[in-house]
């Protein structure tokens, strides 16, 4: 706002407009920041459902990133918020500091808002880069010839032009052909073997790479969805790997699925009552027997602590059918007295759960509208899965770090706190349309 071009410019457009000083221009900010911030805990007052959020931490050399630190943070957003009550989950990068953040809120919670269902789930994609980062060790010098070849090429506008005519044909063959040409491509070209090796590599990582793209990219999946590719992803490693004979790669398969054995027993234990409730899978993603078994008493333990936290006011019957209903309005009106109409609420039989799991699963249906659908017939259930479906299956706040590198930079540095959280929060929210102006009728 003080540059003089800037004011030479403005001048131009209107000799009248009086350019703020960036004093005016922050408190500007600051009281958008507010407003907002104030529309948006109004509506947040509105959920009566649980909530679920991510949290990463932005390296800074000011405070240690401990976890005591990181929980005292995400403490006073909810605070602020009035979410503290309502936290279900937190889903974060494998991080160890993070860890301790898991535990020191799960203490306060339980302490001081006697919340026992507060959970911490771990990055799925941030699982699978490990795992394959992992594996990709036993192939390195191969992926190091790939990509000297690669840099070669990139950085001569001839070769990259050839190439992008002879990319008409199959690419290791146009690379060939490429070679044939070039001394200097020749000379770094990877020999059968090693052609053989990145091939087989890129078979043993597609699933993976797909279901990357699709835990951290813009398609709405449930954390529901988890447990589903997780487990489609270690029978294929085991088929890789039980195909050495024929599969020369079948050793990067094996030390990815060590890896990923390593987060399995984490992501069992935390995906387990989401899988359940998603009606495109249900019960048929875990081992008949046992594991069933253990799946479906997690299930009736939280069913259990969702109907005792129901008003006593709210009771949940079976839905009955119209000519059931009409019966009983019979019944009414020639003097039988409600009390022997509806029946007692008892302690949890589960009927509704039995019923649920009854149902054939649908593949071709989208999890939280199909409950949505089915709300009436499946009350609490229904409630649950608002609430365990809705958790976030991936860290969402690298998104947030790039717009932070926007503001914050080598010339702007000196920020206070509260200021750079006012321009990274204000910038967001009006990029969305989050936290307008609240029209009272």
């Amino acid at each position: 706002m003080e540059n003089e071009k800037f004011i030479e410019m403005m001048h131009i457009f209107d000799p009248r407009y009086k350019i703020p000083d960036r004093h005016q221009i922050k408190e500007m900010i600051i009281d958008e920041f507010n407003e907002r911030r104030s529309n948006i805990g109004y509506d947040l007052q509105k959920i009566s459902s649980k909530v679920s959020f991510t949290a990463d931490i932005w390296t800074s050399t000011i405070i240690r990133h401990t976890g005591i630190n990181m929980a005292a943070a995400i403490t006073n957003v909810l605070n602020e918020f009035n979410l503290a009550g309502k936290a279900l989950a937190l889903t974060t990068d494998n991080e160890s500091a993070m860890l301790v953040c898991k535990r020191k809120l799960s203490e306060e919670f339980e302490k001081e808002l006697n919340n026992l269902t507060f959970s911490h789930y771990r990055c799925s994609a941030h699982i699978l880069n490990l795992a394959v980062k992992q594996g990709m060790e036993i192939v390195d010098q191969e992926i190091v010839e790939v990509r000297q070849l690669m840099s070669k090429i990139k950085n001569s506008v001839l070769l990259c032009d050839e190439l992008r005519e002879l990319c008409l044909q199959q690419m290791e063959t146009a690379l060939k052909m490429l070679a044939a040409k070039h001394d200097s491509v020749r000379e770094l070209m990877p020999d059968v073997e090693a052609w053989t090796k990145i091939k087989e590599t890129v078979i043993v990582l597609e699933p993976l790479e797909r279901a990357t793209k699709n835990l951290s990219g813009s398609l709405y999946l449930t954390i529901a969805d988890v447990r589903f590719y997780f487990n489609e992803i270690c029978n294929y490693l085991k088929y890789c790997v039980k195909r050495e004979d024929k599969f020369r790669q079948y050793m990067l398969a094996a030390s990815i699925n060590e890896k990923l054995k390593e987060y399995w027993l984490i992501i069992d234990n935390n995906t387990t009552i989401s899988s359940i409730l998603n009606p495109q899978n249900k019960i048929s993603l875990f081992e008949p027997g046992e594991p069933t078994t253990n799946a479906i008493a997690a299930l009736r333990e939280q069913f259990s602590f969702y109907l005792s936290q129901k008003p006593q006011s709210q009771t949940f019957l079976p839905s009955t059918s119209s000519r059931e209903y009409f019966r009983q309005l019979k019944k009414r009106r020639i003097g039988v007295t409600a009390e022997t109409i509806l029946p007692p609420l008892p302690s949890p039989d589960f009927a509704e759960i039995e019923r649920y799991l009854a149902l054939s699963c649908d593949e071709n249906v989208e999890a939280l509208l199909w409950w949505q659908t089915h709300s009436t017939e499946f009350p609490v259930l229904s409630l649950m899965a608002k609430d365990y479906l809705a958790q976030s299956i991936s860290v969402a706040c690298e998104q947030a770090f790039s717009v932070a590198g926007n503001t914050i930079t080598k010339v702007r540095n000196c920020l206070c706190p509260e200021t750079a959280r006012a321009l990274l929060c204000t910038k967001s929210w009006v990029e969305n349309n989050i936290g307008e102006q609240i029209w009272l009728k």
